[in-house]
């Protein structure tokens, strides 16, 4: 048996036995590899090396793929790809966001301690509720 048919043939088996269709699989599967490329590499969030490690394993997915059906099922592999990287690029995305927003309030925070101002340096939203904390009784 050529490999890639071992391959299409055990990942049909492990969607069979995980009851999910194989959107739900790549949206997993690419979440799964970008959380443990990010714990295997030790990087913080917004790692660009496990993005691209997501999209590796995709492409090698999509290649046996193509490999087993004898030609490129084009809107297939374009939505298989989009489904595995959806997670994984949000994630991302916002990590970088924060970390920007971060950055930004920090060099505030220097500047004022610069200037020698005494107002507080990190801005708190105005619709931000208090936080409680309620005692055991």
């Amino acid at each position: 048996m050529r490999i890639a048919t071992v391959y299409h043939h055990a990942t049909d088996a492990v969607l069979t036995l995980a009851g999910m269709s194989d959107k739900m699989a790549h949206l997993n599967a690419g979440l799964v590899i970008y959380v443990a490329t990010q714990a295997l590499l030790r990087t913080r969030r917004a790692s660009g090396k496990a993005l691209l490690a997501v999209l590796a394993c995709e492409l090698a997915n999509e290649a046996m793929d193509v490999v087993f059906w004898g030609e490129l099922r084009f809107a297939d592999t374009i939505g298989d790809i989009v489904a595995t990287l959806a997670w994984p690029t949000m994630l991302f995305g916002l990590s970088k966001y924060r970390r920007r927003r971060f950055a930004t309030g920090m060099r505030h925070a220097r500047q004022l301690e610069k200037t020698g101002s005494r107002t507080a340096a990190i801005r708190v939203p105005e619709k931000s509720p208090p936080v409680r904390i309620a005692r055991a009784a």
